[in-house]
């Protein structure tokens, strides 16, 4: 199934409130700790701890926390209110392999991250490598919410411009993942090389104030896998009404469940549709095959 051909390993960690980022080196962890003392500047080392701003680990780009390898995605497990909302820069030119739209892996606690976009396009990652980020832990260790707020964009290019390189969200039973824009309607991708997939395995997924275009690329998905998993969007783009969304969850395009859990749709009657796993009445008893 399509929720099987990405895997990623995360070997950093970072924390709110503070916002505690641990970049794993060859000796020894460097903690990074964010403190917004002065603005929500990334790049202000006011905004740090002794330790400075966050350096990538791979050698020759120590400059900047890109997503080169798995050594410094970032790993958030936080505590809310974030002073001073820090701001994630959307990637530089595609021509000097900057790729820094750091990965997130939330763990706990709430927090806002505003995400700016490349020339008011869409975000650049590493290219023709996959981006991934989560919410929530599998082992569902209390509460994760984010709210990513694309701050610019994304335009019609779409979400993820980097150079054919994917991204994915995995949004765990005990994570809410927020997305805003300032668009009404949220372009995905470039091109098919350049998708964005949603797992949920019980997770909460909330497009807010915005519908989809989706391109028509089948590779920009939600996989709901476990009972609660939902998502929640705007009507409109690619979905004008709840008969467009059972057209799809039907044809197992857009929204599917690899798991084949039974897909419902449901038209919230404030201008926005919700597809979810129902959760099973209490004492219900649930037979596999």
């Amino acid at each position: 199934m399509k929720n099987n051909r990405f895997t990623k390993n995360f070997l950093a960690a970072v924390t709110v409130a503070g916002l505690i980022i641990s970049a794993t080196a060859a000796h020894a962890d460097l903690i990074y700790t964010w403190t917004g003392a002065v603005d929500g500047d990334w790049e202000n080392a006011a905004n740090w701890d002794a330790n400075g701003i966050p350096v990538d680990t791979d050698p020759g780009n120590a400059d900047q926390l890109d997503q080169r390898t798995t050594d410094n995605d970032i790993i958030i497990q936080g505590t809310a209110p974030t002073l001073n909302i820090p701001t994630f820069s959307g990637g530089d030119a595609f021509n000097n392999n900057n790729a820094n739209t750091p990965q997130i892996q939330m763990q706990s606690g709430t927090m806002s991250v505003d995400v700016d976009t490349w020339r008011g396009q869409g975000v650049v990652h590493n290219p023709n490598s996959l981006w991934s980020s989560s919410v929530g832990t599998s082992g569902g260790n209390g509460s994760a919410v984010l709210y990513y707020n694309v701050i610019s964009g994304p335009d019609g290019r779409g979400y993820n411009r980097d150079p054919d390189g994917p991204m994915k969200w995995t949004i765990y039973a005990d994570g809410t993942l927020n997305i805003s824009s300032p668009r009404d309607t949220f372009t995905m991708s470039f091109n098919s090389s350049r998708t964005v997939d949603f797992h949920l395995p019980g997770g909460t997924l909330h497009f807010v104030d915005s519908a989809l275009n989706l391109g028509g690329y089948e590779d920009n998905f939600f996989d709901l896998t476990a009972p609660g998993a939902s998502v929640t969007v705007n009507f409109g783009g690619d979905f004008d009404d709840l008969a467009a969304v059972n057209t799809a969850i039907a044809d197992e395009i857009h929204f599917i469940s690899s798991t084949e859990q039974e897909l419902e749709a449901v038209d919230n009657e404030d201008g926005t549709f919700t597809v979810s796993v129902p959760v099973p009445p209490a004492g219900t008893v649930i037979m596999f095959e």
